[in-house]
């Protein structure tokens, strides 16, 4: 794993911030993630974060997966 790949999932995860932010209401009432976040979550792969690349995962290491 590069530190640019593990840089490249920090930019991701702030760039749903907005998405999170305006979702906020929804998640505390509901207690759970609402349907567009887990799909945001899903599409920029951070379900797969720490799986092996063999298995299509980013095998992040733990400082990146933590950041």
């Amino acid at each position: 794993m590069s530190g640019t790949e593990g840089q490249d999932y920090l930019e991701r995860a702030q760039a749903l911030r907005p998405l999170l932010v305006r979702e906020a209401e929804a998640i505390e009432r509901d207690r759970r993630l609402t349907p567009a976040v887990v799909s945001a979550l899903i599409e920029n792969g951070f379900y797969r974060m720490l799986l092996p690349k063999t298995i299509g995962g980013a095998e992040l290491d733990p400082p990146s997966f933590m950041r």
